[in-house]
């Protein structure tokens, strides 16, 4: 069946395009989807995912931190995780639903934390952010859904907001961009174009820490700026 759904996929991609369709799945994904996905993100069993503890990790090393953006941060579960680490900086994020926007917004307000800002942009243009006004950039399994031809306007905004780092939670290729259900791109090849002394390294996140393609095809990428 998954199999079917696969060429089917690919089939309305060609039609169509995978970023349209990656885009509105997302946007609209709490009328398709029934359950309260941008909830299930804030619950004990994802904000607790192994993953997320790497991510915060890795963002540490970056230390002093005043502002971090997250990148399709949906309803904000690793701001919610960055806030244990990083008591005092500032921390944004966008996404292009505004559910998951308003409904992390409503998570933080309750929790009466003031100094996390969520607001509703696409990936590819933040305009709400000024050249190298943050820290360090993040993104956790976005850029799957970004296709080989707007994952260069996307790095190309991280890269000018970003002053110190980008952290990439990604699926990703050592060679040219690979489409299976998800988009794996080649990040030290896209980053040599983009911004040539950049550092860019990769670290494997094991299948102990998540299954599936993300064991086989899963890295937390450090782009060093």
């Amino acid at each position: 069946m998954s199999k079917t759904l696969n060429i089917f996929r690919k089939i309305i991609y060609a039609l169509v395009g995978a970023q349209l369709i990656n885009e509105l799945f997302w946007r609209f994904r709490h009328i398709t989807f029934k359950a309260p996905w941008a909830h299930s993100y804030l619950t004990n069993d994802s904000l607790n995912h192994q993953h997320r503890k790497l991510v915060a990790q890795t963002i540490t090393e970056f230390a002093p931190i005043e502002h971090i953006l997250e990148v399709g941060c949906a309803s904000g579960p690793n701001l919610h995780v960055l806030r244990e680490h990083l008591p005092h900086a500032t921390l944004y994020g966008t996404d292009i639903s505004k559910h998951a926007v308003k409904t992390g917004t409503d998570h933080f307000k309750k929790n009466g934390d003031t100094n996390i800002h969520l607001s509703v942009q696409p990936a590819h243009k933040l305009h709400n952010f000024s050249d190298k006004s943050v820290d360090v950039v993040l993104s956790d399994a976005v850029m799957i859904y970004i296709d080989d031809t707007t994952i260069k306007k996307v790095l190309t905004e991280m890269v000018r907001v970003a002053r110190k780092a980008i952290v990439l939670c990604e699926q990703a290729s050592d060679g040219t961009t690979h489409q299976s259900v998800n988009f794996r791109h080649n990040y030290k090849k896209l980053l040599a174009l983009i911004e040539p002394h950049a550092q860019v390294t990769y670290n494997k996140i094991s299948s102990d820490v998540w299954g599936g393609q993300w064991g086989k095809h899963g890295y937390i990428i450090k782009i060093i700026l």
